[in-house]
């Protein structure tokens, strides 16, 4: 059985009982426990930093905010920590949602006050539920086919005539063709990544919402094979205006195809997770906010390292790196 624990950055775990959880410290399983303890050690031999050990039965989340899930089935929630005091999950996950899609420039969707309140759930849900609506519209629409060069053996001649492979035809089988034609499928690099996206959230959601309209629309794509090569397939991905009505839910399926994860956890387990330093997701979420107060003659710069502090004997030194320019 999936659970959830919700906490928020710099939360305190322990596998002991805790009568009031609160957003700082929380229970979890001693199986997600040990899972985070294994992860962490890869995290701080790539310079990252997911959690503190402190003794054997407890541990100190850093500042990494979105969601984690473990082997076990714990799905544990991490928001920004933007109150001193109350526990406050409705207003950090919806500040948690408002600075990923604007920091990621994501596609946004008016919606009512009965829609804004279902979504009070956790970010994979919140995630897979916006790809699942944008997934929807974008089959309501109609999906992209392509010719796909076929050569195959039959009774009979369609197509080409494959004379080189004809001519090599044993005595026995003179009597079939060896034919090259073109098919219209929906067999092309943008379906595939969708078909695989979606094979992503019918597995992992738990919201009965999105479990009912994942398996809908998977219905609709069986014939569509899953992408054996997601980072090939999205270079690939074509913009042109044929393929405008894709746009939108391109942002989703990248988010739970690669899961912006410091480490790809997701290659040891299939979970959804989410993770994110909150350091830089502040700064580009401040940075798209600027942008937009821009006047058109101003153009905004994020990290840019072409400025120095002084100059000394005809050489600049002491490089800069502001956040914002």
């Amino acid at each position: 059985m999936k659970t959830t624990v919700t906490v928020r950055e710099y939360a305190r775990l322990t596998t002991g009982n805790i009568p009031n959880p609160t957003l700082d410290v929380a229970q979890v399983s001693p199986s997600a426990f040990d899972w985070l303890c294994e992860t962490s050690s890869r995290f701080s031999k790539a310079g990252a930093a997911l959690v503190q050990v402190e003794g054997r039965r407890w541990l100190k989340l850093d500042n990494y905010v979105g969601a984690l899930e473990t082997p076990c089935g714990t799905r544990i929630e991490i928001l920004p920590k933007h109150f001193e005091q109350g526990d406050c999950i409705q207003q950090s996950r919806a500040l948690l949602r408002r600075m990923i899609q604007k920091s990621l420039d994501l596609p946004t969707r008016k919606v009512g006050a009965t829609a804004l309140q279902r979504f009070d759930a956790p970010l994979t849900e919140w995630v897979m539920s916006s790809f699942l609506e944008a997934l929807d519209h974008l089959i309501k629409r109609g999906l992209r086919f392509d010719y796909q060069r076929v050569e195959e053996e039959q009774r009979y001649l369609r197509g080409q005539l494959n004379t080189a492979r004809q001519m090599r035809q044993p005595p026995g089988r003179q009597h079939h063709f060896q034919i090259r034609h073109d098919v219209f499928l929906p067999d092309r690099a943008e379906n595939r990544l969708l078909k695989t996206a979606l094979d992503i959230v019918c597995k992992t959601t738990q919201d009965p919402g999105n479990w009912r309209l994942s398996h809908e629309l998977r219905s609709l794509l069986l014939e569509i094979p899953n992408s054996r090569d997601t980072t090939q397939d999205f270079k690939q991905w074509r913009h042109d205006r044929l393929m405008a009505h894709y746009q939108p839910v391109k942002p989703w399926c990248e988010l739970i195809i690669q899961q912006q994860t410091p480490l790809a956890i997701a290659g040891e387990w299939q979970g959804m997770s989410l993770l994110f330093p909150m350091e830089k997701l502040f700064e580009r979420y401040v940075a798209a906010c600027l942008r937009e107060s821009l006047p058109p003659d101003a153009t905004l710069h994020t990290q840019r390292s072409s400025e120095y502090l002084c100059t000394h004997q005809g050489k600049k030194v002491f490089q800069l790196r502001p956040a914002v320019v």
